[in-house]
């Protein structure tokens, strides 16, 4: 069993983000917290298109850091291909246009 402090830090982040949903079951009509019973449900479809979507978005950032990072390191990378390949014609054309 985790310890009930770590598990209502869990359940609250998780419910923060929208990975489960609460149903309150009141005892009493006041919904008094301590008379109260919370039921937490795990809502398939909608935590799966949230993670395909966190995802996507993850995947676009790294796609465009790496073409930030290509296009900030080109002439080192075009003198290291060069190196590479004995070819110092390629890294003048990018002196060029550096």
């Amino acid at each position: 069993m985790f310890p009930a402090k770590m598990v209502k830090e869990l359940l609250y982040a998780m419910f923060s983000q929208k990975y489960v949903s609460i149903t309150e079951i009141a005892k009493t009509a006041d919904h008094a917290p301590s008379r109260t019973f919370y039921c937490f449900n795990v809502p398939m479809e909608q935590l799966t298109k949230q993670l395909l979507e966190h995802n996507y978005r993850t995947i676009l950032n790294l796609m465009t850091k790496r073409s930030q990072i290509l296009t900030e390191n080109r002439l080192a990378l075009c003198i290291l291909n060069a190196q590479t390949l004995n070819r110092t014609e390629l890294c003048d054309v990018a002196l060029l246009y550096h």
